[in-house]
């Protein structure tokens, strides 16, 4: 016999708060948290992008929290990268370097440790013979998954990117591999590269989730090894044009067609324009030729300049 609960039961508890409440993990101060405590969640990248430097980082934000870090590189590596992160280390965070080690000795572990956050990097150390076989996916990962749901601890799991181009909004399918690596877990986030053209260090975050969750930003990697978000991809882009326009701009009048001519690929449309040059006009950054409260004139043409 299956063991049941009643619906009504399950809509009773939710509605006095039995259940642990939806707690985000900080993400560099960004809200909402693509990051949830008490779910699990796969984080998907193409290799070289930077998504165990992604998640290092917001370990050490994560200061109320006490976090295992299963990972398949050496401690001669990570040496490497911490050497390089400035901030002093103040949070509980252990590291395992699981090398060469059982993938049964991983689950077993992860069951019976203390930390209320488990990061795995990457889904290699399972140790799935093949990674495109839905079955086999969904047979290792069950016993994780319900390791994690019945000790209330929370899982992020790093994984690749597939091969094949997603269009669209089909983030859900971005993991490489069997279909099941996208069905088992709470959360998916995907990270993508911006292009070189537009700024190295920035990437683009895109997470879907089961319930609530959805929504895309972008964030960027600063000198000193930090991330910053910039905001969602409209509010990243016009901020990108707008390090571009303000490279152009001289006290000597141009046409909205000769700016948009010199700040280069990617070539943003006129109405995007428009608006981040109108926006400096009003923060009294530019003059505009007729003055802004004049309106456009249709076939007339507009002219910016910075003040002199």
């Amino acid at each position: 016999m299956f063991k049941t609960v009643s619906l009504k039961e399950i809509q009773r508890k939710a509605w006095n708060d039995e259940y642990p409440p939806d707690e985000p993990l900080p993400f560099f101060g960004f809200e909402p948290s693509p990051l949830l405590k008490y779910s699990t969640h796969l984080l998907c990248a193409a290799a070289k992008t930077g998504k165990t430097e992604l998640v290092a980082q917001l370990a050490l934000q994560w200061k109320n929290y006490s976090i295992l870090y299963i990972t398949e590189e050496s401690e001669h590596t990570w040496g490497r990268r911490m050497k390089k992160i400035l901030a002093k280390v103040d949070v509980d965070c252990e590291m395992v370097f699981f090398i060469n080690e059982n993938a049964r000795n991983l689950i077993q572990g992860i069951k019976t440790c203390r930390q209320d956050i488990i990061i795995v990097d990457t889904v290699k150390l399972l140790q799935i013979d093949d990674e495109s076989n839905n079955a086999l996916v969904w047979k290792k990962l069950s016993p994780l998954i319900q390791a994690i749901q019945k000790t209330n601890k929370t899982l992020i799991l790093l994984h690749h990117t597939s091969k094949t181009v997603i269009s669209g909004n089909d983030f859900g399918l971005s993991a490489s591999g069997a279909m099941a690596w996208s069905g088992i877990v709470d959360v998916i986030v995907t990270v993508r590269r911006y292009s070189k053209e537009e700024h190295e260090t920035r990437r683009q975050l895109y997470a879907v989730g089961r319930v609530d969750i959805q929504g895309s930003f972008v964030y960027q990697r600063n000198d000193d090894g930090t991330m910053t978000v910039l905001g969602n991809n409209n509010e990243a882009k016009q901020q990108a044009i707008l390090e571009r326009v303000v490279d152009v701009l001289t006290t000597k009048p141009q046409t909205t067609t000769e700016i948009r001519d010199k700040v280069g690929k990617p070539i943003p449309s006129l109405p995007t324009l428009r608006l981040i040059l109108n926006g400096m006009t009003n923060n009294s950054e530019l003059i505009r030729e007729p003055d802004i409260e004049e309106g456009t004139v249709r076939g007339k043409k507009v002219y910016w300049r910075l003040k002199e």
